[in-house]
Formats: C-alpha cells, sequence, structure tokens
C-alpha cells in the first residue's frame, strides 16, 4: 500500500503538469499572435495592392465590356448607365482611398496618473475633462470606467483598444483591415461601411448585366469569355462583401463594434447568471446609431459623403438594471 506522501505526491503531479502544460500552451500561442501580426504587418501594402488590382479589374470590364455589349454609350440608355457605373466606381475608390489612408483616431495625451490611482488591472476613474470634449466622446455622468494601456502610456477611453499591428490605442477600434493596412476607427468607420456599400451595388450591378449578356449570348451561341470571367469575380465578391456587410449593419444597428461584440457577449452571459438585464450603454436605437457613425454635421450640414470626421455615439444609461 502506498502511504499517505505517495498519495499526496500523486495527486500534486497532475497539477504541476497542468499547469506547465497550460503556460506551454500560452506560450505558444503568443508567439504564433506575434508572428501573425508581424507578417501581416509587412504585407500589407500587397494587401492593398491586390485589392485595387481586383477592383479595377472590375471596373475596366464594366466599362469596356459589360456596358458597350449592353448599350451603345451614344445612346440615352447608355448614357445613363454609363453615369451611374461612373458615380458607383468613384465612390468605391474614394472611400477605399479615405478608409485606408484616413488616422482612425487615438486618445490624445494626457496628464499621466500617479501609479497609486491605478486599480490592479489597470483601470482608473478620471475625469476627462477637456480632452473628452476634444475626442468628441460625449460620456454621461455615470462615465464607464477609463482603462490604462501600460504600451502607450496614456489613457484608454470606452471602446479604444491597442492595436499591435500599428501599436498604437485607437478610439472605438472595430479592427485592423489587412486590406486597407489602416485600422478601421472612429475617424474612418464611415468610410470602410461606405466602401462596402458602393462595392456591393457595382458587384451586383456587374452580376445582373453580366448575367443578361450570357443569357442572350452571342450570334455563335456562346457568351464572351471576358463577360464569363467578370460574372465568376463579381459574384464571387458580391457574396463575400453582402456577408460582411450585413454584418456591419447589424453591428451599427446595435451601436458595437467588432471587436466589443464578444465582450459584450460576455457581459451578457455574466449579467443573466446574476439575474441582472444588460443593457448597452452606447445603444441610442437603430436611427441615431446610424447617424452617429455614418453621418456629420458641419459647414456642409448633414451629410455622409464630406471628409470630416464622424462624432463618436454617446453613452447614455448604465451597463446593468435588475428586472
Amino acid at each position: 500500500m502506498c502511504g499517505p506522501g505517495a498519495r499526496r505526491l500523486a495527486s500534486i503531479l497532475p497539477r504541476v503538469w497542468v499547469r506547465r502544460l497550460d503556460v506551454g500552451w500560452e506560450w505558444v500561442m503568443l508567439r504564433l499572435e506575434i508572428l501573425l501580426d508581424s507578417t501581416v504587418k509587412v504585407l500589407g501594402p500587397l494587401y492593398v495592392l491586390l485589392a485595387l488590382v481586383l477592383i479595377l479589374a472590375i471596373i475596366y470590364l464594366a466599362f469596356t465590356l459589360l456596358l458597350p455589349m449592353s448599350w451603345p454609350m451614344h445612346t440615352p440608355a447608355g448614357i445613363c448607365h454609363g453615369i451611374a457605373a461612373a458615380w458607383v466606381s468613384f465612390n468605391i475608390l474614394f472611400n477605399f482611398y479615405c478608409a485606408a489612408t484616413r488616422h482612425p483616431g487615438s486618445p490624445p495625451p494626457l496628464a499621466l496618473p500617479d501609479k497609486e490611482s491605478r486599480g490592479p488591472q489597470g483601470d482608473v476613474r478620471l475625469s476627462m475633462g477637456r480632452a473628452v470634449a476634444d475626442m468628441q466622446l460625449n460620456l454621461s455622468d455615470s462615465m464607464p470606467c477609463v482603462r490604462w494601456c501600460d504600451k502607450c502610456q496614456n489613457l484608454k477611453p470606452p471602446l479604444t483598444h491597442h492595436c499591435h499591428i500599428c501599436e498604437r490605442c485607437v478610439l472605438k477600434m472595430d479592427h485592423h483591415c489587412p486590406w486597407m493596412h489602416n485600422c478601421i476607427g472612429l475617424r474612418n468607420y464611415r468610410y470602410f461601411f461606405l466602401f462596402l456599400l458602393y462595392l456591393w451595388v457595382g458587384c451586383g450591378y456587374s452580376v445582373v448585366v453580366a448575367t443578361m449578356l450570357i443569357a442572350d449570348r452571342g450570334k455563335d451561341g456562346r457568351a464572351s469569355p471576358g463577360v464569363i470571367f467578370t460574372f465568376v469575380v463579381a459574384l464571387a465578391a458580391f457574396i463575400a462583401i453582402a456577408l460582411l456587410l450585413a454584418w456591419h449593419v447589424y453591428l451599427v444597428a446595435t451601436a458595437q463594434t467588432t471587436i466589443d461584440f464578444y465582450d459584450f457577449v460576455l457581459r451578457r452571459r455574466e449579467a443573466r447568471r446574476a439575474g441582472r438585464v444588460w443593457v448597452n450603454e452606447f445603444d441610442l436605437g437603430v436611427c441615431r446609431n446610424f447617424q452617429a457613425p455614418l453621418t456629420c454635421r458641419g459647414r456642409c450640414g448633414r451629410c455622409s459623403c464630406c471628409c470630416r470626421a464622424p462624432p463618436c455615439p454617446e453613452a447614455t444609461a448604465s451597463t446593468s438594471h435588475h428586472p
């Protein structure tokens, strides 16, 4: 029979090995994350070039193949379709350029708080004052807990996250887009959303016109290889962009970002377990949720296409309420 010392050693050994496996797994995942971030950062310009090539290829085929084969360009129908295609193409390229080149927005430098005022997890409660107004973050009286970024040595307002690829904190960060080699955040999300919308419309238009040409065919009963190629590429892009656009329509309608969506799911589960109903404090209703990131107010009035940075949604109610 084994003595108490042997039984105790047998019960401790599995815990030690499990702890070592956990540490080793975390080390491997950290190295993979660093490798992935470095790869995306290095290959970013190539992703942008590839995206531009695909977009310009579809636009070129639409103007040189689809439109001339469908409507003579000197006819009223050809002129109308040409103007519409030119408008959609301009908005695709314009919004892609703005989303890829505009700074997504970062917290302004603030007076650093003392280390004693920070919590064990880096949380601090400070009055943002004038800096909050400069960041266009209109917080309610019950201001959420502001976090601290050890890498940027700066405050992280609500919905702000640190991007390991760009190596900066981004206000209202949604994600880092490799196809634009830029973070999508407060000051360029509108351009990203409109880029998806116009690209979806343009691909759908190309699919419809190409389908008409394939159904009509030529005198030899065969469709042009260029038309078939345009149909396949435009259809694949149309389906992929439709899914991505639907996801972002849902996020905007519910006042969430891609990153915070998963955090909100965890908060909702924790509140349900505690017998509380979790409420998104940034949700202002569907209409105002769309107005906040997609419109702006300035000298040009309210519009969805000017170059001023959009305001951030206001926070309203508290995060949880008892039923």
